[in-house]
């Protein structure tokens, strides 16, 4: 009651769950039930991000994965010419890397992964399927480090 007069806002009591560490499951449901909202359970998302999971894994990081595949697959890489490519991966898409890895430390498969997905975008190819070629000789580190 004390955060709804200071602040006008109201808690919903659908969203929110108690997590008990170092407590019996019991002394949990009691206090869960006493405010009011519902016992959670780790791993549990927070901003789309894992909590509670072993990180260290590169098996935990498939659906983080799967969220940037399907991010890019959404977008159409043909019609965007060179230079938007360039600025999405540059903005976009490293800014979105950047904020899981603000939390966790990602194996180096993991980022291999997320630099494969980037590299297909960028050179207009089938995120599923299909080789991709530099174009005369050009990088896609080299275009990521210059700046246009």
């Amino acid at each position: 009651m004390c955060f709804e007069l200071a602040s006008g806002l109201r808690v919903n009591f659908h969203k929110r769950s108690i997590f008990g560490v170092g407590v019996s499951d019991d002394e949990t449901v009691a206090i869960a039930e006493r405010f009011r909202c519902q016992k959670g359970s780790l791993p549990f998302l927070y901003l789309g991000l894992p909590i509670g999971s072993n990180m260290k894994k590169a098996s935990e990081w498939k659906p983080v994965i799967e969220k940037f595949r399907k991010r890019l697959a959404n977008l159409k890489t043909r019609s965007l010419s060179f230079g938007r490519r360039l600025t999405l991966v540059k903005s976009v898409l490293n800014s979105l890397a950047l904020y899981y890895f603000s939390i966790y430390r990602a194996p180096s498969c993991v980022i291999n992964e997320l630099e494969r997905v980037r590299r297909k975008f960028f050179w207009g190819r089938n995120l599923t399927i299909g080789k991709y070629h530099g174009l005369n000789g050009i990088t896609f580190s080299y275009l990521l480090k210059r700046e246009v």
